[in-house]
């Protein structure tokens, strides 16, 4: 794999054992101005080849994606890859969970190539819902548990006090 000096494939969070690789769509040069020499690969042979580094080069187990590829190649990647157990999609604004028009279960769980469970989960967009997911790995990396859904943003949703006195004091 080849990256730009300034283009990190991926995150190690030593403290959590875990690490996050990013994603976009390979789409972005016909829908936006990356500037010469930005380069956009396959991403499920890109994020595989992260996958296959940390897990060779480190100890880590714990490995999601953040991606913005779309809910449809979110579940595709989930599908051919290996070692990824969690992916946090975004692009194609897709609403998932319990709500009238969502367009599948939060999670939405797939089986990758070699018979893992991989979690996807998505909020919709533009901040009109915050995406909350909690799991539990054990010491190889699959998730033995979650809690998690999208919560719906309006102008009435309760604001968390402690939250609002930490924004405060940061904005000082």
């Amino acid at each position: 794999m080849t990256f730009l000096a300034t283009i990190k494939p991926y995150q190690i969070f030593e403290k959590y054992g875990l690490a996050i690789i990013g994603a976009t769509t390979e789409t972005v040069p016909s829908i936006s101005n990356p500037g010469k020499g930005t380069h956009f690969t396959d991403t499920v042979t890109a994020i595989q080849a992260a996958v296959d580094e940390i897990r060779s080069t480190t100890n880590i187990t714990r490995i999601a994606a953040i991606t913005h590829i779309g809910y449809e190649e979110d579940k595709r990647l989930a599908r051919e890859i290996s070692g990824l157990q969690l992916i946090m999609g975004g692009h194609s604004h897709t609403l998932l969970g319990d709500a009238e028009d969502a367009e599948g279960p939060y999670p939405t769980i797939e089986t990758n190539k070699d018979g893992d469970e991989v979690f996807i989960v998505t909020a919709y967009r533009w901040g009109e819902y915050l995406g909350y997911i909690d799991v539990t790995f054990d010491e190889e990396g699959k998730i033995l548990a979650y809690h998690g859904a999208p919560m719906h943003l309006t102008n009435v949703t309760k604001l968390d006090e402690d939250l609002q006195v930490s924004a405060s004091l940061h904005a000082i």
